[in-house]
């Protein structure tokens, strides 16, 4: 449901569908939605088959129509998305990418008047340690803050009730300016059967560790 844009003191509007699921898993860890300071509100959706492919889409002030979802990354990556805008209209992304010792938080960036999204960065890269389910918020000045879960990946005999797990902030997260490559939207082809090559690692469904 979303509250009519013209009149805040308004009663809630009739429903309105945004992303139908078809033959995908959608679902609360594979969406966020964020208002844009510059008018309406900006949404990220992930479709989940054997791999997440992230879009987002978007709505502009007392508009009625959502715009084409436009695909962000596709593979293993996209889960637990969250969104923000910045002042410019600069729209930014991070969520998990990868699974098991390698789930990270990665990010991107969609400046204003892009067709298409930034290159994915590492947005912790020089944090060792399992890091996932994001969530980002831009500050007054313009910066990007990211606060993510972080754990160990060795535990050694600790049971899993001992495991150190903290929430970490990152102020004035990076992302880059170049487009997006052809990997990040448009995963890899699996492996030919009998194919020594192992085929890519899928994501396994979400929990609530930090996991893709």
């Amino acid at each position: 449901m979303y509250r009519a844009l013209d009149d805040p003191a308004e009663a809630w509007s009739d429903t309105q569908t945004v992303v139908d699921r078809g033959e995908c898993a959608i679902g609360g860890r594979l969406f966020d939605v964020t208002r844009d300071p510059t008018g309406g509100v900006v949404a990220v959706f992930g479709r989940r088959t054997d791999i997440t492919s992230l879009y987002m889409t978007r709505i502009a002030a007392g508009q009625e129509t959502w715009s084409e979802p436009m695909l962000l990354s596709a593979g293993n990556r996209g889960s637990f998305p969250s969104v923000a805008v910045g002042g410019d209209g600069s729209v930014y992304v991070a969520y998990n990418i990868g699974s098991g010792d390698a789930v990270t938080v990665a990010g991107l960036m969609i400046a204003p008047g892009a067709t298409g999204p930034s290159r994915e960065v590492d947005l912790a890269p020089a944090e060792f340690g399992r890091r996932g389910q994001p969530i980002i918020s831009v500050d007054t000045q313009g910066r990007v803050w990211s606060l993510y879960i972080w754990e160990p990946i060795y535990i050694g005999d600790l049971p899993a009730t001992q495991v150190p797990k903290e929430v970490h902030v990152l102020r004035g997260a990076t992302f880059s300016s170049e487009p997006a490559p052809q990997e990040q939207l448009v995963p890899p082809a699996p492996a030919p059967a009998g194919s020594p090559v192992a085929e890519p690692q899928q994501t396994p469904a979400p929990t609530d560790e930090p996991a893709s």
